[in-house]
């Protein structure tokens, strides 16, 4: 699969550039052996175009695996993976109720579909999306086993979205990324949808304002959003001391993860935690790192990580 890739990101950097394809792959086995790179960094990174020591501070796939091994003792993948699991792990943090449809809890299922006019339900696996449905309690018996029989065995109350955010891309949540590092946030950013495409802008720490554009892992700067024109660069997200309290009371549940990603949601009753990721995105920082010159995250996970 990862030949399959290569074959892709070489052909592509080919057309973009004209530099001839086993150039670029000699290039690429090369800078693979040495740093551990794997194609997508290769692509996205443009490693092609960096000098020895960009190379030298730029966090790789490889790499990235190594510090998160050295950091983190995860015994029980499943808490991360099977929201059942996670839910109950995390409670107290989700800011929202739910429940597990087992087969056997009909009457739970209709008190809880009886408080509320709309309802998100999901399949058990964390990456999933969540689809709405409107509960017909004249018929809930059908609803009920439709969903057991689908798979569909999370249900959640819905959440709103608190403005500016909600106003930034009505069609999808957006995201409040944070990363930490032995308790402490090192790196915060927002995640809106454009159709497919992931746009991420870094959140200052201190202030809370995105005081960069945001991009996409094609190094396209996005200033104001391309679906509202609202404005990205200068937005303030509500509520920023009490989300990096609750960000880091989240990160100290699972003392075992030194280094984690913890994704949230700012709903109207403050922030909701959506999941945690054991093993942090890295690319989506380096490029940050890359477009605005700022720190790597390489360089911070070598000094604070030990």
């Amino acid at each position: 699969m990862q030949q399959e890739n290569l074959i892709k990101v070489l052909k592509y950097i080919n057309a973009k550039t004209d530099i001839a394809t086993p150039k670029l792959f000699f290039e690429y086995l090369k800078d693979h052996n040495k740093y551990k790179i794997s194609p997508s960094d290769y692509k996205i990174y443009e490693f092609y175009k960096l000098t020895k020591n960009e190379k030298e501070n730029i966090i790789t796939k490889g790499q990235s695996k190594q510090a998160i091994k050295r950091l983190n003792k995860l015994t029980n993948v499943n808490e991360y993976k099977l929201k059942n699991q996670f839910y109950k792990k995390y409670n107290s943090y989700l800011n929202r109720h739910w429940l597990e449809l087992t087969g056997s809890n009909i009457a739970e299922f209709y008190d809880f579909a009886n408080k509320y006019t709309h309802l998100l339900s999901t399949t058990n696996d964390i990456t999933i999306s969540k689809n709405t449905i409107t509960p017909d309690l004249k018929n809930y018996t059908k609803l009920y086993n439709e969903l057991v029989l689908n798979g569909k065995s999370i249900i959640e109350e819905p959440l709103t979205e608190m403005e500016p955010l909600s106003s930034l891309n009505p069609n999808a949540f957006n995201i409040i990324r944070m990363i930490t590092l032995n308790n402490e946030i090192i790196y915060s950013y927002l995640i809106t949808m454009y159709n497919e495409t992931e746009l991420f802008a870094p959140i200052n720490i201190e202030t809370g304002i995105i005081d960069y554009d945001a991009c996409d892992l094609l190094k396209n700067t996005y200033d104001f959003h391309p679906i509202t024109s609202q404005q990205i660069n200068w937005l303030t997200i509500p509520k920023w001391p009490r989300t990096k309290r609750f960000t880091l009371k989240v990160a100290l549940e699972n003392p075992d993860l030194k280094y984690q990603e913890i994704d949230l949601i700012m709903s109207t009753n403050g922030p909701a935690l959506i999941k945690i990721n054991p093993s942090p995105n890295y690319q989506n920082i380096e490029l940050m790192n890359l477009i605005y010159q700022k720190d790597s995250l390489k360089k911070i996970l070598l000094e604070e990580g030990e």
